[in-house]
């Protein structure tokens, strides 16, 4: 039997929220829920240009700034003085940085706020594999990290609702099936024309399986040698 569809509009990976043009100066936090998408979002940001932190932390820590993301507040309002006055244009990544983002956003100049959005279904299940990978005990349950998620969202959404500041939701799933598309738009959000170098980069940054992009000490990704097995996926969790 054949069924007839209607469809409104086309699909984007991305919606902007309270939009604006994009200026000289920004910075540009990257937020979402763990195992949430935002080390891809982030690869990508990166790759358009974006000074996202020192290249040996984003080494170590999947694209995070350890002091944007452990640093008490008071440090991180010191940091943030350092940071604007040394770039124009700069950002970080913290899945969980709506957490403490109201207390520091009035020191953050023309923010534009990247925000990821993932099945929550596969975030859950990301979160029980970590779990297992890494040997967390106790383990949580389904029901446990259910209900986590589902607060992380709803402090997420709370954010989006009262901010006026530009933001750009990311659905990642349409992300990484629309991969180009997804680059260019958020070139657009960042006020970024990617160059062919920059486009093609990006795009090596998404990977459709999932899995932690590894960069080197020089802020390079490291390119994989051998290829991942068709019968363990890896998992996008950052």
């Amino acid at each position: 039997m054949a069924y007839k569809f209607k469809r409104y509009g086309e699909p984007r990976p991305c919606m902007t929220i309270n939009p604006e043009p994009p200026t000289s100066v920004m910075t540009v936090p990257i937020v979402g829920v763990p195992r949430g998408g935002t080390t891809m979002v982030a690869a990508v940001v990166h790759a358009l240009g974006v000074d996202l932190g020192p290249a040996s932390e984003l080494a170590k820590h999947t694209f995070e700034d350890q002091t944007m993301n452990r640093a008490a507040v008071v440090e991180q309002l010191a940091y943030l003085a350092k940071r604007n006055r040394k770039c124009n244009v700069w950002g970080w990544k913290n899945p969980l940085a709506v957490q403490t983002l109201r207390s520091i956003f009035f020191a953050l100049k023309q923010p534009r706020v990247i925000i990821i959005c993932r099945d929550i279904a596969a975030t859950v299940e990301s979160e029980m594999r970590f779990d297992a990978i890494n040997g967390t005990n106790p383990r949580r349950t389904f029901s446990d990290l259910m209900q986590v998620t589902l607060h992380w969202w709803t402090e997420n959404m709370e954010f989006i609702a009262q901010a006026t500041s530009p933001m750009l939701l990311v659905s990642y799933e349409r992300a990484i099936h629309m991969p180009e598309v997804f680059v260019h738009e958020v070139g657009a959000f960042l006020g970024i024309t990617p160059t062919c170098e920059m486009l093609q980069d990006a795009l090596a940054r998404i990977n459709p399986r999932g899995g932690y992009l590894r960069i080197d000490e020089q802020g390079h990704p490291v390119k994989i040698i051998e290829p991942v097995p068709e019968g363990d996926p890896s998992d996008e969790s950052g």
